[in-house]
């Protein structure tokens, strides 16, 4: 049970600031898989979970979050999930960014 916490736990911030308050655990939320280039974002506000598309999303698509900061380097990004998470990701991002590593 702890590792399922460990796993699918989301950070708690303060409101107005980016300090980390707590950790929550959310039953539906935590069921979304990620992807660097997520289709979906979230935030808390105080022990609420809201979760927000960032555009529009096809009936059929899987809404996605990211597990890491979308913004950092291919390297950093795969480095943090396999530490974290425990997964390499093959993201429509990653997979991009991994071909043109191999070129």
């Amino acid at each position: 049970l702890l590792q399922v916490i460990r796993t699918n736990r989301f950070a708690i911030n303060g409101p107005w600031e980016a300090s980390h308050v707590g950790t929550g655990f959310f039953m539906l939320p935590s069921r979304l898989n990620h992807a660097c280039d997520a289709n979906c974002s979230w935030y808390t506000v105080g022990d609420i979970l809201f979760v927000r598309c960032q555009r529009a999303i096809a009936a059929d698509e899987e809404l996605t979050i990211a597990y890491c900061p979308p913004t950092d380097d291919f390297q950093q990004r795969q480095e943090s999930l396999r530490k974290k998470h425990g997964f390499v990701c093959c993201c429509g991002l990653c997979e991009a960014q991994r071909d043109g590593l191999d070129d």
